[in-house]
């Protein structure tokens, strides 16, 4: 291993005195603010932090890597040679290492977020360069518990909406009792006019309310579905519920019959665009994230761009359901977004190992199935979790599905309240929360402590320090690049149950205690009952 590294570390150099790196544009020296800035940019592994120092003449002086998860084997030549090109040039107008883009570009972006706090413009920093979207959100604060609501009735406009049924019905309200999940009763009650189905809700259930549970996943995209297409055949047979699914057809088809009307001889009708107040379309839709082609902003793949998908040969393939204004992205199989055939080529760490921040699947987790799925938006969703590539095709497909469904991504916000609650048999000292990104203050060694921890419903998967005022032997001792980390992959492996067992770091406990009084603050807020 040692070998390899000093291999690569020798090509690097060669590359860089051989003229093998990417190109550069023609540099401009600028003068920046004086003070200390930090600056932070997705890296290959995860977010490259660091900390810009700028005396009074207006020069860039310091440029110190405060945290990274990228491999220290190629990581640490790669800094040194970007930072002595930036301190030399005073300009990031420098080129990339070749054998290492992705921590090079991380390092230069990272010092460009922190010049751009000095006063300088991206376009005066580099010419060619499009800003970076920010899809983080650091006033969010913890959204209220309420239940979802399932009976939720047309609107006269929308009801004038609705296609016209192939079959007539009696006029009037049907009740079918049907057994649900683990043959609990499901009463449903269906309203009809002459030619249309004009409502469908469901009056008692047994079905999971809890996490993802059944009832999230098939309610209301089932009866919303079944009402536009006026039929209940090509209803969507993905729902990661379908003994809730089946159930609620079931009752409908029971109540059509009531009604005097077939079943069976009910073709589906589709609209082409969401009823007069709603935000989707229902219906599912299967997206693929072709890999190789896209930056991670959905625009064509560059040079000089990080790749969307981290495989440069697997598809990702999506599946995501709509109801009238709810939806859901599905996990696993072949339409989902599992790891079985037709699924996508994306990395997961084994269980037990810390990577990016979390354990486990800690990208597919974070991102799916907790803060796209429990927030309902694509919105202000930390991508920036060591799976940046991952991430943003998952959010890539998701708004190319809204789209499809006839919504603008951008006009749908994170909803102010959560799903989600604890199972009433759960381990009430088990975490849960809130999913999202927590921003506190703690009082540290040399002053205020700005920290933000992003959760998902059970684990920490990031932890960043914002702000601090610690001295460098201190910080150095727990946190910055002589220490690896020592307290943050602490906190990871303790994970949000046992903060209290994770050691401080002997000569700079203060700091320390900081560090974990701030993650336990956060997940203090975040947690749900």
């Amino acid at each position: 291993m040692k070998i390899m590294m000093l291999l690569f570390i020798l090509m690097i150099l060669a590359a860089c005195g051989s003229g093998q790196a990417e190109p550069a544009n023609e540099r401009t020296s600028l003068t920046f603010r004086q003070g200390v800035y930090t600056g932070t940019a997705a890296g290959f592994l995860g977010d490259v932090r660091l900390e810009v120092e700028i005396n009074d003449a207006g020069q860039v002086v310091r440029i110190d890597v405060l945290s990274h998860n990228e491999t220290p084997g190629f990581a640490y030549p790669t800094f040194e040679i970007m930072r002595a090109e930036i301190l030399q040039d005073q300009s990031t107008n420098v080129d990339l290492i070749s054998g290492a883009t992705a921590t090079s570009r991380a390092f230069r972006d990272a010092v460009e977020s922190a010049l751009m706090q000095a006063g300088a413009t991206l376009a005066q920093l580099r010419p060619d360069a499009t800003p970076m979207p920010q899809r983080t959100d650091d006033a969010y604060e913890p959204p209220e518990h309420v239940v979802l609501v399932i009976d939720d009735a047309l609107s006269e406009a929308a009801l004038a909406a609705l296609p016209i049924a192939t079959g007539n019905f009696t006029p009037g309200v049907f009740t079918a009792v049907v057994p649900g999940w683990q043959e609990a009763p499901m009463t449903v009650q269906v309203t009809f006019d002459e030619n249309r189905i004009t409502g469908i809700e469901i009056l008692d259930h047994n079905e999971s309310m809890y996490g993802s549970g059944w009832a999230f996943r098939a309610m209301p995209a089932v009866p919303d579905q079944i009402l536009v297409r006026q039929s209940t055949q090509d209803i969507d047979a993905f729902t990661g519920a379908t003994a809730t699914r089946d159930a609620i057809i079931n009752a409908v088809e029971n109540a059509i019959v009531q009604a005097g009307a077939e079943p069976s001889a009910l073709s589906p009708q589709f609209i082409d665009a969401p009823l007069p107040g709603d935000r989707f379309i229902p219906g599912y839709i299967e997206i693929t994230v072709p890999a190789g082609t896209m930056d991670i902003y959905g625009n064509p793949l560059t040079g000089d761009a990080m790749r969307m998908l981290y495989s440069e040969d697997d598809d990702m393939n999506l599946r995501i359901s709509f109801g009238r204004n709810e939806f859901h992205l599905h996990t696993g199989g072949a339409f989902g977004l599992g790891q079985g055939a037709g699924g996508h080529g994306e990395s997961i760490y084994e269980p037990g190992t810390i990577g990016g921040g979390a354990l486990g699947g800690w990208w597919f987790r974070q991102v799916v199935n907790h803060q796209v799925n429990d927030r309902q938006s694509t919105q202000n969703i930390d991508i920036y979790t060591g799976a940046t590539m991952s991430a943003a095709a998952i959010i890539w497909g998701v708004e190319q599905a809204m789209i499809a469904q006839g919504a603008n991504p951008a006009d749908i916000t994170p909803i102010t309240h959560s799903q989600i609650r604890r199972a009433p048999d759960a381990d009430p000292s088990s975490p849960f929360f809130v999913p999202g990104i927590y921003t506190v203050v703690v009082d540290g060694w040399g002053g205020p402590m700005t920290v933000r921890v992003t959760l998902d419903r059970t684990n920490i998967r990031r932890l960043e320090v914002l702000e601090h005022n610690e001295t460098d032997l201190f910080w150095d001792m727990v946190w910055g690049a002589p220490a690896d980390h020592v307290i943050r992959d602490a906190i990871f492996a303790a994970g949000a149950a046992n903060l209290d067992d994770v050691d401080v770091v002997t000569g700079a406990t203060i700091s320390s205690e900081a560090i974990i009084n701030a993650v336990r603050s956060a997940t203090e807020q975040a947690w749900s009952y």
